[in-house]
């Protein structure tokens, strides 16, 4: 899931203009991230996390995602380690 997403998830309307002020940003800048021309910093993302609960809540969805899909991943690579 890219930054742009992560924004209309929790920004469903009016994505840009609420991003930019979470951010502290153009709306120009907040825009460009939308659209996914460009991606936010950390300490950007940091900040709309620390000041928006449905953007920490969607991050927070997508790191536990990729958590499961790398703790079943590492599962299939040791079922596949063990000797016959």
């Amino acid at each position: 899931l890219s930054v742009c997403n992560l924004l209309r998830r929790a920004y469903p309307r009016h994505a840009a203009k609420l991003a930019a002020r979470a951010a502290d940003v153009s709306p120009d800048t907040a825009r460009a991230w939308v659209t996914g021309r460009k991606e936010p910093g950390a300490s950007v993302l940091l900040r709309l996390a620390a000041r928006c609960d449905r953007f920490a809540d969607a991050m927070e969805a997508e790191l536990n995602a990729r958590r499961a899909a790398r703790a079943a991943d590492d599962a299939r690579a040791r079922c596949g380690a063990l000797p016959d």
